[in-house]
């Protein structure tokens, strides 16, 4: 394997890989947690602090230079030069010369509010470790004005950084800034190579792999990958040796089953570099542009437990490496995870009319009447049809049942206190239809109302129970109904949630009687057959 004309050679690679496979890594642990904000500064580390600004600054600087690069190298057709390659470098290097740091600078989205901004700065929330220095906005704001003068603009520098590194779509960037001279040739290689690759997804998806300076290499899915790109230059390999490593890592991944050593790993990049075998033959690039193991993990050496893995493999098939939804996700889940505290459950069942069945029965066939015409919006069967007139001399009925019970699961923190709900209710929710908007509908009067009454902090989650033909509009007496409305000045949606609260309300009066603190946890999948 370590002959270089081997490793070149697809077949070769083939026959070679079976004895690397045998060779993997054990499971170490489990992935580190994220260093966590500190509400307000220590007296006793506010001269370290500032001690360490003047590398925050620097680390700045270095952000702001990758993001123009990110920027322009996609601009600019994937001219590495033009796109200020150098300048990362530089920037990069300069930072090896702060003593007692680990090798290494990590750029994680999270998504979270920044303080005293609006929602728009989740975009912007980037992370940023190096060493001993943790940096984000609020840290940026706070070192600029211990700085003074000498800090002016690092906060607006680092937000407009930010800024950039999101409208790119990054969620991760991890760096090596060794700055010796194999280090400084690997590294000008990857930018290279990293600007070939933008250069590369802005031409489109019929531009030729083969155009640019780099190879381009593909992942498992047959898309242009990154950081495959940045293997295969940093190791100067073939595309054909490069694809058939994917295409064989993949397969091997696919086929792990429980216990597999390879389900610790977060992609088939990652995976890569869990064979031994390997370790000799292929250097890891200095520079992974959307890693997504740099969301859970601080370290090369960082072990990731196989449910942070497969957390991160599922988002990433599901939303993708340039997507900011995968490191908004992957962070609110670790985040909870790691917060979670003990508490306790009741549970009760109530009643809420808000569910009423839509198909209405008639004596005659309606297909047969005269002019009939299928109306849109509405699944006519002989003799019934969807959201059908009652005020019809041959309205029969309705067709079906109506459930109009609904069962609540209360969640209560350590002292007894309502912290939120499991509604579980047999009706969509689709009150107000037509509107071209996301909406919760009837279920954010439902939330709001429960928040002015047993605090902003309450969570809901709602469900909705099997409820096939039934919905919120009522099929007969309307006029009263609009006439009770108007008199009560409600909305339909704040009528219906009046009714659910008042439901969750007396359910909660004498379920928290019975609050539980050890209870069986069990998902059962029972099959039911259906007329």
């Amino acid at each position: 394997m370590s002959d270089e004309n081997d490793l070149d050679n697809p077949e070769s690679w083939e026959r070679d890989l079976d004895d690397v496979f045998a060779d993997l890594g054990e499971a170490r642990g489990a992935a580190e947690r994220e260093p966590e904000a500190q509400g307000g500064l220590i007296e006793g580390l506010h001269e370290e602090e500032g001690r360490l600004d003047p590398w925050r600054k620097k680390l700045v600087h270095y952000v702001y230079e990758l993001a123009g690069f990110l920027r322009f190298a996609r601009e600019l057709s994937g001219d590495p030069e033009a796109a200020g390659a150098a300048r990362v470098a530089e920037a990069l290097f300069r930072l090896d010369e702060m003593p007692n740091h680990d090798g290494r600078v990590l750029i994680r989205h999270r998504g979270r509010l920044v303080p005293g901004e609006g929602e728009a700065s989740r975009d912007r929330d980037y992370l940023v470790l190096f060493g001993p220095i943790v940096l984000d906005a609020p840290r940026a704001r706070m070192a600029a004005q211990r700085m003074g003068k000498a800090g002016d603009l690092l906060y607006e520098t680092f937000s407009e950084a930010s800024g950039v590194l999101a409208a790119a779509g990054v969620n991760t960037v991890y760096a090596g800034c060794a700055s010796d001279p194999t280090q400084r040739r690997k590294l000008t290689t990857c930018l290279e190579a990293m600007a070939a690759y933008l250069g590369h997804v802005a031409a489109g998806a019929d531009a030729d792999p083969d155009a640019w300076p780099h190879v381009i290499i593909s992942d498992e899915s047959r898309r242009a990958n990154a950081n495959f790109t940045l293997l295969a230059a940093t190791n100067n390999l073939k595309r054909g040796t490069a694809q058939v490593l994917v295409n064989q890592v993949d397969a091997m991944m696919r086929r792990a089953g429980a216990r597999d050593p390879l389900l610790q790993y977060t992609g088939v990049y990652d995976a890569v570099f869990a064979f031994r075998k390997l370790w000799g033959v292929l250097a890891r690039p200095p520079l992974e542009v959307n890693n997504l193991k740099w969301l859970v993990a601080d370290h090369a050496a960082t072990a990731v437990n196989e449910n942070l893995a497969q957390l991160v493999r599922l988002v990433g098939r599901e939303f993708g490496e340039w997507n900011q939804k995968s490191g908004r996700i992957v962070d609110a889940v670790v985040e909870s995870w790691n917060s979670r505290k003990s508490g306790a459950v009741s549970w009760g069942y109530g009643h809420a009319v808000v569910g009423h069945n839509r198909r209405a029965v008639y004596f005659d066939d309606l297909s047969k009447r005269p002019g009939f015409v299928d109306q849109p919006g509405t699944k006519t069967e002989k003799n019934a049809r969807m959201y059908g007139n009652t005020n019809d001399p041959q309205f029969s009925g309705l067709e079906g049942y109506v459930e109009h019970g609904v069962n609540l699961l209360f969640t209560f923190d350590q002292e007894k206190r309502l912290t939120g709900a499991v509604f579980n209710l047999p009706c969509p929710s689709q009150e107000t239809e037509g509107m071209e908007v996301i909406s919760a509908d009837f279920w954010h009067e439902v939330r709001t109302e429960l928040r002015e009454r047993h605090g902003e902090k309450l969570f809901l989650l709602p469900q909705c129970a099997p409820s096939g033909d039934l919905s919120p509009h009522l099929m007969y007496n309307k006029a009263a109904e609009q006439r009770m409305l108007k008199l009560k000045n409600r909305t339909s949606r704040q009528e219906i949630a009046n009714r659910m609260v008042a439901a969750f309300d007396e359910v909660l009066q004498w379920a928290k009687n019975d609050i539980q603190e050890h209870v069986a946890l069990k998902h059962t999948i029972r099959p039911v057959k259906l007329p």
